[in-house]
């Protein structure tokens, strides 16, 4: 009895020493770079949403021979997101009425992403994934909830020292408030 308690012992360190020499936890597994993954953004705003119908007029449906265009294109739309996704889903959900959601289906090693900055990095990275797709998409009511854009993780924006609302550095003056810019 004590024979067998030793050798189970024995195995579970020994599964251990690997889960952890490969520097992970034996809960989670790398990212698959074999199995598809999307990567999406939200955009608000009649002049970002126009913007976004054109971009998946003009690269829509299967871009892969034309990924550094729709890279440079989905970089353009970033700083103008309120919502993105990175992950596996096929079906996605934002609670806010109107937008545009565009998404972009890959089969690509995905790196890990947890803010906006991380999606523009990605985005500058992006090279030859084995297949990919561009499309607008809709909310789904059991989708993938998206993730919303920190107003501090916006590219090319400040807040404002009175109201605290997020804005374009272009701006000389808040658009909510009207305080000007200082500094």
């Amino acid at each position: 009895m004590i024979g067998v308690a030793v050798g189970v012992g024995v195995v579970l360190l020994l599964g251990l020493f690997f889960v952890f020499r490969r520097g992970g936890s034996a809960s989670e597994a790398p990212p698959d770079s074999s199995a598809g993954w999307t990567l999406a953004l939200r955009v608000e705003g009649s002049e970002d949403e126009e913007f976004a119908r054109d971009v998946v007029a003009r690269l829509g449906g299967d871009c892969r021979s034309r990924m550094a265009e729709v890279a440079l294109e989905m970089l353009r739309l970033a700083p103008g997101a309120t919502h993105f996704y990175a992950g596996t889903a096929r079906a996605l959900r934002c609670d806010l009425p109107g937008g545009a959601i565009v998404k972009l289906e890959l089969v690509a090693p995905r790196p890990a992403i947890d803010d906006l900055r991380d999606v523009m990095a990605c985005l500058r990275t992006l090279d030859a994934p084995r297949s990919a797709s561009l499309a607008l998409t809709q909310s789904w009511v059991d989708g993938q909830p998206l993730v919303a854009v920190d107003d501090d993780d916006r590219p090319g924006h400040r807040r404002c020292a009175f109201c605290r609302h997020s804005f374009v550095l272009s701006e000389f003056e808040c658009p909510s408030c009207g305080a000007p810019v200082s500094g």
